[in-house]
């Protein structure tokens, strides 16, 4: 919304300055010499005061550029990670429900260039979605950790251990990404207002 502006700066002096001459033009020792420093004055300030709101208006206007160009920004990794969300959603659901049917060692898994972004972008995002963000990333390190500590000859208690944090972080992962995803959506429509 553009803000009005006063038009009449330099109307509003020549106005003074007409009214001036006028009433002191009355007075029979009235000699204009006398008053042409305050008249200098006058327009001096005038015309600074033209260039003041000038500058001003050039400063707001870049100002509003960038705060637009940063929603922007933030927007579109926003809906980058909002989409990187629903993706693990839906893989993790699937993870959940395969580990009932094969080993959850079987996994082959990494993390969204999204989730990478966004971690390094931290400050661009809604508090409500670091916390999952940051669950996503734990779940992940957890996964291949799991997946890295067995190998052949591995005893079956160890396995089954390792197995159940596999599991327990995958079903971490799921909430976390369902979290990020609902924690973004006011964001975005927040930010598509502007």
């Amino acid at each position: 919304m553009k803000k009005p502006e006063w038009p009449g700066i330099a109307t509003a002096v020549g106005i003074v300055l007409i009214l001036t001459i006028i009433i002191a033009g009355t007075d029979p020792n009235f000699q204009l010499k006398e008053w042409q420093p305050i008249m200098a004055a006058v327009i001096a300030l005038g015309a600074a005061t033209l260039a003041y709101f000038g500058a001003m208006a050039k400063v707001k206007q870049d100002r509003e550029f960038v705060d637009w160009a940063e929603d922007r920004r933030k927007l579109g990794l926003c809906l980058q990670l909002q989409l990187a969300a629903e993706n693990l959603a839906e893989i993790t659901d699937e993870m959940l429900r395969d580990f009932e049917k094969s080993s959850p060692f079987n996994l082959s898994v990494s993390e969204p260039p999204e989730i990478l972004k966004a971690w390094d972008n931290l400050d661009a995002l809604p508090n409500e979605a670091v916390r999952p963000l940051n669950m996503i990333r734990w779940s992940f390190s957890r996964i291949q950790k799991a997946i890295r500590e067995v190998g052949i000859g591995t005893e079956r208690r160890v396995l089954e251990t390792q197995a159940l944090q596999i599991k327990g972080a995958t079903k971490a992962m799921n909430e976390a990404a369902n979290n990020l995803r609902a924690g973004l959506q006011t964001e975005i429509v927040r930010l598509r207002g502007r």
